[in-house]
C-alpha cells in the first residue's frame, strides 16, 4: 500500500491504485483552492471512475470444465462463459440475427462435437475465438465479446452497464 512520507505529507505510489489516489488527492488539492469551482469540477472527475464498470465474479474456475459453458444472467445483461482449449471467452447471450438467447438448454451453447457456439433458434453457428457466425443467417456478423478473465481460481467478467 502507499507509503506516508511525514516530512512532505504526501502520497509516495507503490501501484496503481495508489497513484489513483495520489492522483484523485492532487485534483481535490487544486480543486479545493478554487473554493467555488470546487464543488462543480471534482464531481466531474470523481463520476467518470465511479461509473467504469467492475470486474464481477461468475464462479469458481473449478466449476467450468473444459469444454463446458455457463449462462448468467447479472443486473439484467445475459451473458455467458465457456472454457475452449483452456482459455475462457465470454459473449453477451443474443445472436446477432434475432437479438434472442443462443442456448438449446440452460447452460448448453455448443454444437454437439463442441467446435462451435450454435444459436438454438436458426443453428447459426459462430466461432468460439472470435465469435465470428461462419454459417446461419447472421453470415460474418459477430457475438459481442466481454472481457474475462481467472484470477486467484475465480473467473471474472466485466459486464458492461445497461
Amino acid at each position: 500500500m502507499a507509503n506516508l512520507n511525514t516530512q512532505t505529507q504526501d502520497i509516495q505510489p507503490t501501484g496503481p491504485v495508489d497513484l489513483a489516489l495520489l492522483v484523485v488527492r492532487r485534483l481535490v488539492n487544486v480543486c479545493s483552492q478554487f473554493c467555488y469551482a470546487s464543488h462543480i469540477f471534482f464531481p466531474i472527475l470523481i463520476i467518470p471512475m465511479l461509473l467504469t464498470p467492475q470486474p464481477t465474479v461468475l464462479l469458481n474456475s473449478h466449476e467450468l470444465e473444459e469444454g463446458h459453458s455457463k449462462g448468467f444472467i447479472i443486473n439484467g445483461t445475459n451473458l455467458f462463459v465457456l472454457r475452449h482449449q483452456g482459455n475462457l471467452v465470454a459473449y453477451l447471450n443474443s445472436c446477432p440475427h434475432r437479438k434472442v438467447p443462443l442456448e438449446w438448454l440452460p447452460d448448453q451453447f455448443l454444437n454437439s462435437d463442441k467446435q462451435f457456439i450454435q444459436c438454438a433458434t436458426h443453428g447459426a453457428l459462430f466461432t468460439i475465438e472470435q465469435g465470428l457466425c461462419i454459417s446461419g443467417p447472421c453470415h460474418q456478423e459477430s457475438l459481442t465479446n466481454l472481457c474475462v478473465e481467472e484470477r486467484g481460481g475465480k473467473v471474472y467478467c466485466t459486464i458492461p452497464r445497461g
